[in-house]
């Protein structure tokens, strides 16, 4: 069993249960979670300085990067627990949003819209906003992520926990192993609703493989096709930050008639521009 094992039985069980219970006190415990998640993640820890070097951060700026990390998934775990809660309670002057206009404008002409995005720390209270704002999202997920971290517990069982215990902080889903994925997506663009695809996860076998983050990666072009099937707006969706300082940024729509080539990687380039801006809320440096 290894350490992220014990420490998803004690979020997923006596954790999820002081939440309900005492959901107030929740940010208290903030401090004691980055206490020890910079002496027990050693191994996390390892990997990301690893990637950062590859990712060409210097030494002094590493050490940096690795703490405010390891403090940003200690309080995305910790929001997690109670998100709807904490949506509600964030207060006009911790949010800042940029370019909503875009949306706004998309959807008052009854296109779909997919918003592209990459796996932040934000994204779910990012979404969870979103929502409570009106804009309801149906998010494309991947079922069981690989994680190197996990033990033999984590696999047979705590993952499968997780995950079921994400679908009701996340809300509308639909998982890329289903067979209808696809079609649920196009449906549901064609009812002029709005679906978000992080773009740093491909969800088709066909894929372009592209130099991100110093290393190469595959990345699927597929939800542009998707967007003209179902003659839908493609808008990036970019997040970062918590609770405290939330920043949503919209970008004008995508356009579609470029080549589908050459569209991904300037997208990607967004993507990475970003990443190395805020590197500390970039969830995927250790699965890369």
């Amino acid at each position: 069993m290894s350490i992220k094992d014990v420490c998803w039985l004690l979020y997923l069980y006596p954790g999820w249960a002081f939440a309900r219970t005492f959901p107030r006190l929740l940010s208290g415990l903030q401090p004691v979670g980055e206490f020890l998640a910079r002496r027990l993640a050693k191994g996390e820890q390892k990997r990301l300085t690893e990637r950062l070097q590859l990712a060409g951060f210097g030494e002094m700026e590493i050490d940096s990067i690795v703490k405010r990390y390891l403090d940003r998934a200690v309080g995305r775990a910790l929001c997690d627990l109670d998100l709807e809660s904490v949506t509600q309670r964030l207060k006009p002057s911790n949010i800042h949003i940029q370019g909503l206009e875009y949306l706004q404008s998309a959807q008052e002409s009854g296109q779909g819209i997919i918003l592209i995005s990459g796996h932040f720390f934000a994204s779910r209270l990012a979404k969870s906003w979103l929502r409570s704002s009106g804009f309801s999202v149906l998010s494309v997920r991947h079922p069981a992520p690989p994680d190197p971290s996990l033990g033999v517990l984590g696999e047979r069982y705590l993952q499968g926990r997780y995950i079921r215990f994400l679908n009701k902080a996340i809300g509308e889903e639909v998982l890329i192993d289903d067979p209808e994925c696809t079609l649920k997506i196009v449906r549901r663009l064609r009812a002029g609703g709005l679906v978000n695809v992080h773009i740093d996860a491909p969800f088709a076998s066909k894929t372009q493989d592209i130099i991100f983050l110093g290393k190469t990666h595959s990345f699927s072009s597929s939800v542009f096709r998707i967007a003209e099937l179902a003659g839908a707006a493609v808008i990036p969706f970019w997040f970062s930050g918590d609770h405290r300082d939330l920043r949503i940024v919209f970008e004008a729509p995508l356009d579609l008639g470029m080549d589908k080539a050459e569209e991904l990687a300037r997208v990607i380039r967004r993507l990475e521009t970003q990443v190395i801006d805020k590197p500390y809320d970039y969830e995927l440096w250790i699965m890369l």
